[in-house]
């Protein structure tokens, strides 16, 4: 059976241009424009002309794998889907009437389809390989550097509405908010969920209050974070300031047990990202500095300032290790990626500042790319993997697509079945 996404596609290319069809009830059907592809809720299509007949019609186009869906979905009792002039399926297996119109002109695209296309969606359809177009590697596309940024606008759309959900519920303060999701930026796939609720555990007016005063915030911090459990003489006075002060603190710390230690790179233990963020705390104030054009200069400044001593021997308190730590930029790439770029895409939006918008994208430019498991994925591709906007526009890619099977609704996809066998059989 097609996808949805798959038909969406199909009647944007409008292959029928010129030729007179049938939909049910039986009537002659001349398709002027297939209309404008909505991206928000309602019907799919916008601003379509049809000649049904004698009568020419102007207005909404629904597509459904199967005229049954229209029920399914409710637009039975969806007054945005009351005016729509077409129903587009795949299989036509029943009837929709709406109301004293009477029944719904339906077009029934099995058979409409050009074959060549239809294969070539079979073909990545029922690939083995991941993703599913390595099969066509190394691929010989054009616009893939267009591709990427489209990709990287997506994800920072995506990324920008779910912190718009925590800015709501934090009354708009920005900058708890990036307290918090700077905090998440160090946990990675291991540990973004202990850091992000080590943000509310300690929330950024607490730092803000002892930020002049360093070994009282280390200890605050550690202490909340749950990681205070192992003794040299230095934890010891930490986990005392932390006892002292217990009771005046708003939340409870997190158990030792949400974190994730074993199977991540010493570089990137819990204690070690919170001494990082430490600093960038005492270094940037107001916080909220960070969420303007030059905020990727003031982070990659507070990333250069020496750690504490403590921190050149120790990954974690009171453990020392063997070796002296060297010095390095772990977690500042996923600072500026996963944390200021989605902030100030969303302050930029809110409040007007494309240029903000701007920075956000750029800033993806000049960081190196990403090396991961689904970076890998991509090797051997013929897309480029230079830099962050590509590293993040392939993960974004395979989220949002390969994951899900969804080819038709990737610009790959959609090149390898449209213009890679292009025209009707």
């Amino acid at each position: 059976m097609v996808q949805e996404s798959f038909l969406h596609q199909v009647w944007q290319r409008h292959p029928w241009r010129g030729k007179i069809l049938q939909v049910v009830p039986h009537q002659p059907l001349e398709i002027i424009h297939p209309g404008v592809l909505n991206t928000y809720g309602g019907p799919d299509f916008h601003a379509g002309r049809l000649r049904i007949g004698n009568q020419e019609w102007g207005g909404q186009i629904e597509l459904h794998v199967r005229s049954s869906d229209w029920f399914r979905h409710g637009h039975n009792q969806d007054p945005a889907y009351a005016n729509v002039i077409l129903h587009v399926v795949w299989e036509h297996d029943e009837e929709i009437v709406l109301g004293d119109r009477g029944p719904l002109p339906t077009l029934e695209l099995k058979g409409l389809i050009p074959e060549n296309w239809r294969h070539q969606q079979r073909e990545l359809d029922g690939s083995l390989n991941d993703p599913p177009c390595s099969i066509h590697f190394p691929l010989r596309v054009p616009r893939a550097d267009d591709w990427d940024e489209m990709w990287v606008i997506r994800r920072l759309e995506r990324r920008a509405e779910m912190w718009k959900e925590r800015l709501q519920s934090l009354n708009m303060d920005w900058g708890q908010l990036l307290w918090e999701a700077l905090l998440r930026s160090q946990g990675g796939a291991a540990n973004a969920l202990p850091f992000q609720l080590l943000g509310r555990a300690f929330p950024l007016s607490l730092a803000y209050r002892y930020r002049n005063q360093t070994d009282t915030l280390t200890a605050l911090i550690l202490g909340q974070a749950g990681l205070l459990n192992d003794f040299d003489a230095q934890a010891a006075r930490w986990q005392q300031t932390h006892k002292a002060l217990e009771s005046g603190l708003t939340a409870q710390a997190l158990p030792l047990f949400l974190w994730k230690m074993g199977g991540i790179r010493p570089a990137a233990f819990p204690a070690l990202r919170l001494a990082r963020m430490q600093a960038v705390l005492q270094h940037c104030h107001p916080l909220t500095e960070l969420l303007s054009p030059g905020g990727a200069e003031s982070l990659r400044a507070a990333w250069t300032l020496p750690l504490p001593e403590y921190w050149q021997t120790h990954y974690h308190p009171g453990r020392p290790s063997k070796t002296r730590r060297s010095r390095g930029w772990a977690g500042y790439e996923s600072a500026l990626l996963n944390a200021l770029s989605p902030l100030i895409y969303l302050r930029g939006k809110l409040r007007n500042r494309p240029e903000w918008m701007q920075a956000a994208l750029d800033w993806h430019k000049e960081l190196p790319a990403e090396k991961n498991r689904i970076t890998q994925k991509w090797i051997g591709s013929g897309l480029p993997i230079l830099s962050a906007i590509n590293s993040q526009a392939a993960l974004e890619r395979y989220e949002s697509a390969c994951q899900k099977r969804q080819c038709s609704t990737c610009p790959i996809g959609q090149h390898l079945v449209f213009e890679g066998g292009a025209g009707l059989t």
